[in-house]
């Protein structure tokens, strides 16, 4: 298994110990494109650009790569029920905190990075898909790891 699989699954058990009661998106590149029972309170992750950072230790190649980390809730209320809209907006929020918490409380995601960082989110955007309400919110995670040419 390559270093950067090895990420990727560290990264998926972040999620998955993070955000229970939460749903594994089978299509995180485009969200809406997902089911109903997907997107009621579902989480993806999909790969973004990598590069070489041409930093060399010894015989490892540095790179970094971005991850885009995707929750979604369904809005169970009328657009109108500005209460209860403020309290599913709150726990997608609540389920961004705890992510950004865990992933700076274990930077190196087991020892298989040189550090990963939420760098940034893309605030909390609203999801048709064909009627059924939903509001998601994007996270990049920044992952710098090594890794050895030859093998």
């Amino acid at each position: 298994m390559s270093r950067i699989t090895e990420i990727y699954d560290a990264i998926v058990s972040v999620l998955s110990t993070e955000l229970t009661g939460y749903t594994r998106l089978p299509n995180p590149y485009s969200v809406d494109q997902n089911t109903f029972l997907y997107l009621q309170n579902g989480y993806g992750l999909a790969i973004g650009p990598g590069v070489d950072t041409e930093r060399y230790v010894g015989c490892l190649i540095t790179w970094r790569r971005d991850f885009t980390i995707i929750v979604v809730n369904q809005i169970t209320t009328t657009m109108n029920n500005t209460d209860a809209k403020v309290i599913i907006e709150k726990g997608l929020l609540d389920a961004h905190d705890g992510l950004r918490k865990a992933i700076y409380l274990n930077s190196t995601l087991g020892g298989k990075a040189i550090k990963a960082t939420l760098t940034d989110d893309q605030g909390v955007s609203f999801i048709d898909a064909d009627a059924l309400k939903f509001i998601a919110v994007e996270m990049t995670v920044s992952v710098e790891y090594q890794e050895d040419p030859n093998t």
